[in-house]
Order: C-alpha cells, then sequence, then structure tokens
C-alpha cells in the first residue's frame, strides 16, 4: 500500500459528503484524492481575482470564502466548480474573511476526470441537474423553435433537428444527436388527461409538437405549447416529476427515454461534458439575477 493512502482514504471519506461526489465510485474518488493540495489562506487573502479563469476548485474545509456580490462558501462547499465547469471567468474578486483551509484541485486534473471517470460525471450532472430543479424557475418548460418538421410522420434528420433545439442537447455532436434521435418516439395523448404526476418516475422527457399543455408549478401555471420540454431536468437529476401536466387539447409529443439518454452520455463523454457546461452556465446566470424586493 503506497505510503500516502491513510491521507488519500481520510480525503475520500471528506469528498463523500459533497454534493456532487456523493455518490461517485470510490476508485474515482480516490483518483481524485490524490490530485487534491492542501492551501491555507489567512483571513483577508485573496484567492481569485474578477475576471479571470478559475486555476482551480477549492474544497473548503475550515473559514469562509466570499465575494462583493454576497456569494459564500464554507465548510463541505465547493468555490469555482461551476466557473471550471461552464469554461467561464469569474465575475468577482474572492477572499477569504477568516483564515480558510482548503483542498485544491486544479481545474485542468478536474476536466481529465470528468472524461476519464464516468461515475464522477454523472454525479456531476445529477447535483447540478437537481439545483437547477429546486429553484423552480421554469427552465425546463422554456419553448424553443422547432426547426424539424413536425407534420406528418417524423424522421430521422427531424428529430435530430427537434432535439438540436432542446436546451440540454443545443452543444450535443452530431453523432450523440443522431444516436438520441433514433431513440425517439411520437406519443399522441388525448385532451384532458395527464402527461405527467408529481412525485411519478421521470423515466424520460416530451418534447411537445403539437398542441397545448398546462404545468401545475408551485409558482404559478405554465401554459406549455409547441417546442416546450416536459422533464428534462427531472430526467437528467434523476428526479420523480416535480408538477402535475395535463393536456389541455390533444397533445403529440417527442418522448426520448432515460435509459436511452444515459447510455449515450456514457458512449460519448464530450456530448455529456458538453451538457455539464450548459446546466453549470444556467446556475451562473441565475446567481447574478437580481433578487427582487417585496
Amino acid at each position: 500500500m503506497r505510503e500516502h493512502a491513510p491521507l488519500t482514504i481520510q480525503r475520500v471519506l471528506t469528498l463523500r459528503q459533497v454534493p456532487g461526489f456523493g455518490d461517485a465510485e470510490l476508485s474515482e474518488l480516490a483518483t481524485i484524492a490524490e490530485n487534491l493540495v492542501e492551501r491555507t489562506f489567512l483571513q483577508g487573502t485573496t484567492v481569485a481575482g474578477p475576471r479571470t479563469r478559475v486555476p482551480g476548485i477549492h474544497l473548503v474545509l475550515e473559514g469562509r470564502l466570499e465575494s462583493p456580490s454576497r456569494q459564500a462558501w464554507g465548510p463541505r462547499q465547493l468555490f469555482g466548480a461551476l466557473e471550471a465547469i461552464a469554461g467561464r471567468p469569474l465575475t468577482d474578486r474572492v477572499v477569504a474573511t477568516t483564515d480558510t483551509r482548503t483542498l485544491q484541485l486544479a481545474t485542468t486534473d478536474f476536466a481529465e476526470i470528468l472524461e476519464d471517470n464516468y461515475s464522477v460525471l454523472s454525479s456531476a450532472r445529477r447535483m447540478l441537474a437537481r439545483r437547477l430543479a429546486a429553484l423552480d424557475t421554469g427552465l425546463v418548460h422554456r419553448p424553443r423553435v422547432l426547426v424539424g418538421s413536425t407534420v406528418g410522420p417524423l424522421g430521422l434528420v427531424d428529430r435530430l433537428l427537434i432535439l438540436r433545439g432542446q436546451l440540454p442537447f443545443a452543444r450535443a455532436s452530431i453523432q450523440a444527436l443522431s444516436t438520441l434521435a433514433q431513440a425517439t418516439e411520437e406519443i399522441h395523448f388525448p385532451a384532458r388527461t395527464w402527461v405527467a404526476r408529481a412525485g411519478e418516475e421521470a423515466d424520460g422527457l416530451f418534447m411537445i409538437l403539437d398542441g397545448m399543455a398546462k404545468s401545475h408549478r408551485v409558482n404559478g401555471p405554465d401554459m406549455l405549447c409547441s417546442g416546450s420540454a416536459i422533464g428534462a431536468l427531472e430526467t437528467l437529476g434523476e428526479l420523480p416529476f416535480s408538477t402535475d401536466v395535463e393536456a389541455i387539447t390533444a397533445l403529440r409529443v417527442l418522448r426520448l427515454p432515460s435509459a436511452a439518454l444515459y447510455d449515450v452520455m456514457e458512449d460519448h463523454t464530450d456530448f455529456s461534458i458538453a451538457l455539464l457546461g450548459m446546466l453549470a452556465s444556467e446556475l451562473l446566470d441565475l446567481s447574478q439575477l437580481p433578487v427582487e424586493v417585496n
């Protein structure tokens, strides 16, 4: 056994408690642990500057990091992960507001780990999708322009173009999209029937081709039209449906089974990493929205 094995095991146990790493395989967590470097920042020290790419992700062990926008990271929280995944620079300076100890993982090492370790990648995908779903912003229902033809039987190219128009697949390679398109199926729902029920397993996502539906969200109902997606974040986060969705008129949808999506993500790492970047970018954009004061 290696001389540093006890330290690696201790760090693996620490990673187990961090959202995004908790359900990754132990062997893959050990790979991450071996690449971690302990850092100490005295109170007032700048950890990262604005308008720069983060050189490393920091898991806070003790202390606190803050930015002028009042974002803060305490023990067991990751700083810089969203920016690293999205490939975007920081918007604010981040400082240690108390003496702070972290475990740093270089951004380049993190990228390689995502490419080589599917369980880590899947764990990050679930974590990001669940964070977005918890915000209940209606993101999953945002209508998109349907590029492919929706009249008559859908050909493979039509299905591919329809998938391309949906947010989770906007950056997918043509190879991944083609495989996904072949797995889709067209489904019809009569008016006044349920497309999804809150609490039921989301075993795939639906893209509306024709008709109208209503999502009974906690923050108020949404009317869903052609181009809207149902169950996207639930499928990516491996969550049950968060809301009831009812067909108001006869509904024609294109369904992508979750099993087919997961298979393609495992076979096409570039697609999975691009999808992670999209989810991380959405979370960063939402974090920068002004807070409404009533």
